[in-house]
């Protein structure tokens, strides 16, 4: 069989894998970052991606974070100028980013001396695993196949001992798209190091190295333009944590079964014997062809260690930060079939992996089944506040006054109230008091915004503006004023809003003329009607939830 069949079977058997996930859903922080993203409807925000944080292009206040992805945001703006909201059409788009990535791995694998039937069942292993399938359904974890294609497509270009100018420009190129694509791609020069080691047996032409580093120079600028905040980030317990990270992710890696990205760091349990398994794996590997296998692991440690900082500011082990290790995982699995090449018994791994992966997808099709099985796996705040968004997504979608649209309500409901427990989930903290004001509910609005910040919620934007004007249509002025002032920076345009009313209701209309000037009020609302409304609103009375939850447009 030629080798040009070997790729073609490789990539078509992982396409056929993943295929069923052309019509799943958005999920996770999709609605956010794709659906809801603020700046990708129009290509003049171009220059913007490069000057701010990922974040920051969302209705999220908080957007001074440690991520700078703009070529993410780029591939998001192309995506909705030339498909809209197409959800096939952002999936079949990051597929191809992964079946890139698998053809580039299979050709690194060749160049590292991986050959016949174990060097395309090693990049299978890599293509099929079933935590690979976070990168290929998740859209807002795309970046991370965006950013090995650029660290693998360097690698490639670089692997001879003296490439011409042109090959270095081009190699340089590809590591700056992949650094803009994700920060992993930092570790790029100690990968090129340890397969020289592979290759060469040494370190060659410092050239290649410097085209890199110019890359990373490049890279070093832009990011210094962006409003970015590491403050959340503590080295200590990234150290403290780090056996026990890595330890993790190799034993789960073996046995990826009963499994979610969604399950707590603190819910986490070691398997002892896949680690031990995988250990002795490892060990046969480095008797069978030291250098390759040591290669593997190399990149395993080298890939994993950006990731420790991810793994302890997200509070979990996300299946997408294994993506750059797995290709590790690949090389050293190419040196454990070493000496026999092209025995059919290699194939026996990616197979299974493929069918662990099929009988999974199903938990990724939509963003209720996600959730329901992160909670499945690890009830608690987190994963609570995950199933809270996914069913309030839901309700929107649901019949006004039927039976199935009150189970979903009291379902999310309960949810909302389990996430924001002392201590709550952060990020269901912005839905506290807002959740309940857009569907009209202003004094469950209170009650719930009120318990949150006594639970030890964030006094964010998300939470004060709602729980502000919520508070001015029961009449709690005084409360009102104060939570409006306290909101700051505002994306939902409501602090304005009340802000003017109380001063209007003291014959004061000059705040209303000062946010009129300004022009700050984000949510795009028309102010003066807003406040005429709640001005004259008559004090609402607070319906029954079995059947007043209405339709957001309604809410105030």
């Amino acid at each position: 069989m030629s080798t040009r069949t070997h790729a073609f079977l490789l990539v078509l058997i992982t396409a056929g894998v993943f295929c069923p996930l052309l019509v799943a859903g958005f999920i996770w922080d999709d609605q956010v970052l794709v659906l809801e993203n603020l700046w990708t409807h129009d290509p003049a925000n171009l220059p913007r991606f490069f000057r701010a944080s990922l974040w920051e292009s969302t209705p999220i206040a908080n957007t001074t974070t440690p991520y700078y992805r703009p070529m993410m945001l780029v591939e998001l703006l192309v995506d909705r100028q030339l498909f809209g909201f197409s959800t096939l059409a952002h999936h079949a788009h990051s597929l191809a980013w992964h079946l890139v990535c698998t053809l580039l791995v299979w050709k690194l694998i060749r160049t590292l001396g991986g050959q016949g039937i174990a060097a395309t069942a090693s990049a299978a292993v890599f293509a099929l695993h079933p935590f690979q399938t976070e990168v290929v359904a998740f859209i807002a974890a795309r970046n991370d196949a965006m950013a090995l294609a650029g660290v693998l497509g360097a690698l490639l270009l670089l692997k001879d001992e003296a490439p011409s100018p042109w090959r270095l420009t081009q190699a340089g190129i590809c590591a700056l798209y992949a650094l803009l694509s994700k920060e992993t791609a930092l570790m790029l020069p100690l990968l090129l190091a340890m397969c020289d080691l592979v290759v060469h047996g040494r370190l060659i032409n410092v050239r290649r190295y410097l085209a890199i580093g110019l890359a990373m120079g490049v890279f070093g600028l832009l990011r210094l333009q962006a409003p970015l905040d590491s403050s959340a980030l503590n080295l200590g317990e990234v150290l403290q944590s780090a056996p026990a990270i890595m330890a993790s992710y190799a034993s789960r890696l073996l046995w990826p079964i009963g499994t979610s990205p969604t399950t707590p760091l603190n819910a986490i349990q070691l398997s002892l014997p896949s680690l031990g398994i995988a250990l002795f794996l490892a060990g046969l590997a480095l008797r069978a062809q030291r250098k390759m296998a040591l290669c593997g692991l190399g990149i395993f440690v080298v890939g994993l260690t950006p990731a420790l900082a991810g793994v302890v500011l997200y509070g979990g082990l996300p299946y997408r930060y294994t993506y750059l290790p797995m290709l590790g995982i690949a090389i050293g699995y190419c040196a454990l079939w070493n000496k026999h090449t092209n025995h059919p018994a290699s194939l026996l791994l990616p197979l299974i992996l493929g069918g662990i992966t099929t009988s999974q997808l199903v938990d990724w099709s939509t963003n209720l089944s996600f959730w329901e099985r992160g909670y499945q796996v690890a009830p608690g705040v987190e994963t609570a506040c995950g199933l809270f968004k996914a069913h309030e997504s839901e309700l929107h979608h649901t019949e006004l006054e039927s039976p199935q649209r009150k189970k979903r309500f009291d379902r999310a409901e309960a949810l909302l109230q389990e996430a924001i427990q002392n201590p709550p989930s952060q990020y269901c903290c912005y839905s506290a008091s807002r959740w309940y004001w857009k569907l009209g509910l202003p004094q469950s609005a209170v009650t719930s915004g009120l318990e949150a910040l006594n639970n030890g919620c964030e006094p964010s934007p998300e939470l004060l503006a709602p729980l502000a004007m919520s508070e001015a249509l029961i009449g709690q002025w005084d409360a009102a004023e104060s939570h409006a002032k306290e909101a700051g920076r505002d994306p939902t345009g409501l602090a304005p809003v009340v802000l003017s009313a109380a001063a209007l209701r003291r014959g004061d209309e000059s705040v209303l003329l000062y946010w009129e000037q300004k022009g700050s009020n984000e949510a795009q609302i028309n102010l003066r009607d807003q406040v005429d409304f709640v001005l004259n609103s008559p004090p609402p009375i607070q319906p029954n939830s079995s059947v007043s939850p209405t339709d957001e447009s309604e809410s105030p």
